[in-house]
């Protein structure tokens, strides 16, 4: 466990700057010139690089020299089943969209052409007719 102590402080032009030197009884070392706006702030500052040194010692013990092999990380292919979910959503979507648009035609007066409204009944009977119980979660 390192243990941490002021070794200088200084008050210049209007801030408050720290030395802090940090041990574990056997490595030493120093840390120049650590702005700091409190006590408080000294203790978060010295607690969080205690544990990034601490952290740092544990991750430099694992290390092993040689080639260094790179985890894969790039994400798997949706599945079908995600592919169909997210058709159906982005449908809902656009028939959400829709359904306002055939509103404000109603609203305003205005008929909605032969096309629209055999869009409008394709789009509502494909969301209906590929709805799953569990897309609700995600609306």
């Amino acid at each position: 466990m390192y243990t941490a102590s002021i070794k200088e402080k200084a008050f210049e032009l209007g801030e408050l700057w720290v030395t802090v030197e940090y041990t574990n009884g056997t490595t030493t070392f120093t840390d120049p010139a650590i702005r700091i706006y409190s006590e408080q702030d000294l203790i978060n500052k010295v607690r969080d690089r205690i544990n990034q040194i601490e952290t740092l010692e544990t991750v430099y013990d694992s290390l092993e020299l040689g080639n260094f092999t790179i985890p894969d990380q790039t994400k798997p292919a949706p599945t079908a089943e995600e592919i169909e979910r997210d058709t159906w959503l982005s449908s809902w979507t656009d028939y959400s969209g829709a359904v306002r648009g055939m509103k404000a035609l109603a609203d305003a007066g205005i008929e909605p052409t032969a096309e629209e409204t055999n869009r409008f009944n394709a789009l509502k009977n494909w969301v209906a007719t590929n709805r799953r119980p569990e897309y609700s979660r995600y609306l």
